[in-house]
């Protein structure tokens, strides 16, 4: 379980990611690099980030969604149908 987290609310202020969207990023940038993709469990995600009650797979994608949006991470799926991840160059001023 993250028991930090770290946001740059002037850098994120900029983009229409609230609270909860950027606590999933800085998730995200645990995980991830931005030369690779790579699978997040969304189960995982969701009982290592209590905090953000969110309750549901459908409730998180969305939010990574609007993420993705904004252009902090880039998405494809694997052979499997599964949602692979990526930062994008925007995540390193966070």
């Amino acid at each position: 379980m993250l028991k930090e987290i770290n946001i740059n609310q002037k850098e994120l202020s900029k983009s229409k990611l609230n609270v909860a969207d950027a606590s999933i990023l800085n998730y995200l940038c645990e995980a991830c690099d931005e030369k690779e993709y790579v699978h997040i469990d969304y189960t995982t995600l969701l009982k290592e980030m209590p905090l953000l009650r969110i309750k549901s797979i459908g409730a998180l994608s969305r939010r990574l969604n609007k993420i993705e949006k904004e252009k902090f991470i880039e998405t494809k799926r694997n052979k499997l149908g599964e949602k692979l991840i990526r930062l994008t160059n925007k995540t390193k001023k966070l």
